[in-house]
């Protein structure tokens, strides 16, 4: 009932007052969102969640976002992926240069589940923080809604956040039943987006499997946004936990790199916006696709390049590359250190 009610305010109703179609529209946008989960993939979905929300509260532009702020009092907060609707994206392009002067950042960093919201022209009035009122309203922005959530702790310097920023070029401030309902809203739109996630890790991983392989979705900075229960089991990773940038920064195009880790190998793969993250028990070949896996056996039994292509329905050329791929993963450079390297103990 508490969900029926907060979602039937209308702009101009009491607190008690009971809106059915605000409701109905409100389900029918959730059903959409949910419905969206099983078809769309994840950077497809979020800017059709977003608009989605936006016919139930009522805005015309935002922001879906994701970063990692360090737990040390007035810390700087990183932005490690967001989608932005109905806007430049030279906003979040620009956004580093005015976060540390507007006062609406550093209250979300405080108290990130708390509503924030802002009338530009009242709120940036101060000297100290016009400029980050030129910046918004250069993007079209009059009001805006922010709320977020602290996410899981990354260790024990950072946390995950996440967080919805809504934007009005009109004039109508967002009132306390946009607030509800975004409040209601919120939690349900980011379960839907952690289930599209996870559908999207798993199709990465179906495409390409690694034999005995755990699976967890980061973004290009790291930050793990899903994790099937194994990858935390075998790696004491999981959702909202930050792994090494820097081997993330060396993949291009539709590569991976290995990370070795203690104990294990963790294979990292380029999925455009995203990184698929495949974990294996350490061990010779563990960081080897099981396609590459046949081309290495078939090449170490004294197969060509063209028997190999012919037994796998694949082209001379692909098998070179795979093997290529092989020889770079397993460091070894000629047949004989490759049969020797398979037979190595696992």
């Amino acid at each position: 009932m508490v969900f029926r009610s907060v979602l039937s305010h209308g702009r101009s109703s009491g607190p008690t007052s009971f809106d059915p179609a605000s409701t109905a529209g409100a389900l029918s946008a959730l059903l959409e969102v949910y419905e969206a989960t099983l078809a769309q993939d994840i950077d497809a979905f979020e800017p059709f969640a977003l608009r989605c929300l936006g016919r139930v509260i009522g805005f015309d532009g935002a922001v879906w976002g994701s970063g990692v702020v360090a737990a040390a009092p007035n810390a700087a907060f990183s932005i490690t992926r967001a989608s932005v609707v109905d806007r430049p994206a030279t906003l979040l392009a620009e956004y580093p240069e005015f976060a540390p002067r507007d006062p609406a950042t550093a209250r979300f960093l405080a108290c990130p589940d708390q509503p924030i919201t802002v009338s530009v022209d009242d709120y940036y009035r101060a000297p100290s923080c016009a400029a980050v009122g030129e910046y918004l309203h250069r993007h079209r922005i009059a009001h805006l809604l922010l709320l977020g959530c602290d996410g899981d702790r990354t260790d024990a310097r950072a946390h995950a956040r996440h967080w919805i920023t809504a934007y009005r070029e009109s004039d109508d401030p967002f009132d306390g039943p946009d607030i509800a309902r975004l409040q209601a809203l919120l939690p349900l739109w980011t379960q839907a987006r952690g289930l599209c996630q996870a559908r999207h890790m798993e199709r990465l991983a179906h495409a390409d499997p690694v034999a005995g392989g755990v699976v967890a979705l980061c973004d290009r900075s790291g930050l793990i946004h899903a994790a099937e229960p194994g990858f935390s089991d075998l790696t004491a990773l999981r959702r909202g936990d930050t792994i090494a940038g820097l081997a993330l920064a060396r993949l291009r195009g539709p590569a991976h790199t290995v990370i070795a880790m203690n104990g294990m190998c963790l294979r990292a793969t380029d999925a455009g916006a995203w990184v698929l993250l495949q974990a294996v028990r350490e061990g010779v070949s563990a960081a080897l696709s099981q396609r590459e896996k046949q081309v290495a056996r078939h090449y170490a039994e004294g197969l060509s390049y063209k028997e190999i292509a012919r037994e796998l329905g694949s082209s001379p050329s692909t098998v070179r590359t795979q093997l290529q791929n092989v020889y770079r993963r397993l460091g070894v450079h000629s047949r004989t250190e490759l049969q020797r390297a398979l037979a190595a103990p696992r």
